[in-house]
C-alpha cells in the first residue's frame, strides 16, 4: 500500500471523525464518540476552538474512536431547544466512560442552582490500568442553564489529557450497579436467580460484576413499579456495561413492549478487548408491565453462560412530559398515569385521562392518609391533562422527603398511585 494512499485514508477517517464530533448526538441525552449513526441532537461538545482550554482532538484506542482533550477540559451542553432550561434543581446522573491511561484525577464541574461552576464531590482517580472504565456522578442540585464558559452546562476537567468515549446525562437514572453498596438510588433490580437465570458474583479488575453460570443464559431485570411506573411509558434507553472478554460471546436485549413481552433487539458482538465497555439500546415502544419471568420487565440474552455485567442503566429520552400539552383528543377510558420524574425533587408532573366531561378531583396524601394538597377541583372536558406539583402543601410550605400517594376521582372512577420525593 503506497504512502499517499495510507495518508489519504487516514485524513478521510480523521475528517469523518471530526464531522461526527461536530454533529454527534444521541437520543437519551447521550454522546458516543465511536458511534457514527445520525441521531437527534440532545448533547453536544462546545468550546472546541484551537488553542482554548476546551479543545478536543480525535484519537483511537483499541479500534474505538474517542475524544481526547487537548486542553484542560471538555465542555458539554444539553440542547435546550430539544429539552428546556429548568428553573429549579433536578436530580441528575452523569455517566462517563473513560480510558484509564495514566494516574490522574478527572473532576466534574457542573451548573448548580447556587453556583454555575460547582465541583462534584465525586472525583475520578485513575490508576493507569490501560483499560476502559466508567464513573457515575450523582447530582442533586443541577441547574443546566448554559451559564458556564462556551454556554456549557458541565465540563470534565483534568490536569493532563484525558480520553473519553461515552458521556450520558439522565434525569433520575434508574440503574443496577452490582458493585454498589449504597442502594438509595438503585431503583431497578435484578430478578430470578435460578433456572435459566442462575448467576454468581465475580470480581474483574477490582469491580464486582454478575455473571450467568451453568446452563443459564438470561439476566432478568425489573423496574420498581411502585417507585417509577407501570405499563405504557414507551421511550427508554437501556445501557449495559459489560466486560468485553471474548469476540465469541454475543448479547441481546429482550424487553416488554406494547405488542409482546419478549420483543427482541439486535445482537451485539463482543470484540474481545479485555476491558469494560458500554452498549446502549434505544426502545421506542416499551411497556414495562412485568410480563416476563417473575414479573421482570426486560432481560439480557447471552446465548451461552459467562459474560460479566457491572452496571445496567435505564433512562428516559428527555426530561419527561414538559412538551405534553393538555389535549381534548378522544380518550377511551379514565386513567391515572405514573408521575414523572419519580423519584423527584422538587417538582413532578401527573398526567391523567378523562373519557368524558366530568368533575375532577386530584389530591395528594401522606402515608398517614392526611390530605397534603388539592391540585385540581373542577369540571373538565374529555382529554389528557398534565398537572404539575411543586412539592408544596396547601399552605405553600415545602413538604418533607418521603413517600406520597396521589389520587384521581372523577365520576365514579378512582385510582391512586405512589411517588417519592427525594431530599
Amino acid at each position: 500500500m503506497s504512502y499517499h494512499y495510507k495518508l489519504s485514508s487516514f485524513l478521510f477517517l480523521f475528517i469523518l471523525f471530526i464531522l461526527n464530533i461536530a454533529d454527534l448526538c444521541a437520543q437519551g441525552i447521550h454522546i458516543d464518540f465511536g458511534n457514527t449513526r445520525p441521531r437527534i441532537r440532545y448533547l453536544q461538545i462546545v468550546g472546541n476552538a484551537p488553542g482554548e482550554d476546551g479543545q478536543i482532538i480525535g484519537t483511537r484506542i483499541e479500534r474505538e474512536y474517542c475524544a481526547k482533550s487537548a486542553g484542560k477540559a471538555m465542555y458539554f451542553a444539553i440542547d435546550n431547544e430539544k429539552l428546556y432550561q429548568r428553573p429549579e434543581s433536578t436530580f441528575d446522573i452523569i455517566y462517563v466512560e473513560y480510558f484509564d491511561a495514566d494516574e490522574r484525577e478527572i473532576k466534574l464541574v457542573y451548573d448548580a442552582v447556587d453556583d454555575p461552576n460547582k465541583v462534584s464531590d465525586t472525583v475520578i482517580k485513575t490508576t493507569g490500568s490501560s483499560n476502559w472504565k466508567s464513573a457515575v456522578f450523582n447530582l442533586e442540585d443541577s441547574y443546566f442553564s448554559d451559564r458556564q464558559k462556551y454556554n456549557a452546562d458541565f465540563r470534565l476537567e483534568c490536569a493532563d489529557t484525558m480520553i473519553i468515549n461515552v458521556v450520558r446525562v439522565a434525569p433520575v437514572d434508574y440503574y443496577i450497579d452490582f458493585g454498589e453498596t449504597n442502594d438509595e438510588f438503585l431503583i431497578a433490580q435484578k430478578m430470578v436467580q435460578t433456572g435459566d437465570s442462575n448467576t454468581e458474583i465475580v470480581v474483574i479488575n477490582g469491580e464486582e460484576c454478575i455473571s450467568t453460570i451453568e446452563e443459564s443464559q438470561y439476566l432478568y431485570c425489573d423496574v420498581n413499579d411502585d417507585e417509577i411506573m407501570e405499563g405504557d411509558f414507551p421511550e427508554f434507553f437501556i445501557s449495559v456495561e459489560y466486560f468485553d472478554s471474548s469476540s465469541q460471546l454475543p448479547m441481546r436485549l429482550q424487553y416488554d413492549s406494547e405488542s409482546e413481552p419478549y420483543k427482541d433487539m439486535a445482537w451485539i458482538q463482543g470484540k474481545g478487548w479485555g476491558s469494560f465497555k458500554v452498549y446502549t439500546w434505544e426502545v421506542t415502544d416499551g411497556y414495562m408491565a412485568g410480563r416476563q419471568n417473575d414479573g421482570s420487565d426486560f432481560r439480557l440474552n447471552f446465548q451461552q453462560p459467562g459474560p460479566a455485567v457491572n452496571r445496567i442503566m435505564l433512562g428516559l429520552w428527555d426530561y419527561g412530559p414538559s412538551a405534553v400539552q393538555n389535549s381534548t383528543a378522544a380518550v377511551a377510558d379514565f386513567k391515572l398515569d405514573q408521575n414523572y420524574p419519580n423519584p423527584f425533587n422538587p417538582k413532578t408532573t401527573i398526567r391523567y385521562h378523562l373519557a368524558h366531561q366530568s368533575h375532577v378531583r386530584l389530591q395528594i396524601y401522606n402515608l398517614k392518609g392526611e390530605l397534603i394538597r388539592t391540585l385540581v377541583e373542577n369540571k373538565q372536558q374529555a382529554g389528557i391533562y398534565s398537572q404539575l406539583w411543586d412539592g408544596l402543601d396547601d399552605s405553600g410550605v415545602p413538604t418533607s422527603s418521603g413517600l406520597y400517594v396521589y389520587r384521581l376521582d372523577s365520576d365514579g372512577f378512582s385510582q391512586s398511585k405512589k411517588m417519592i420525593k427525594l431530599k
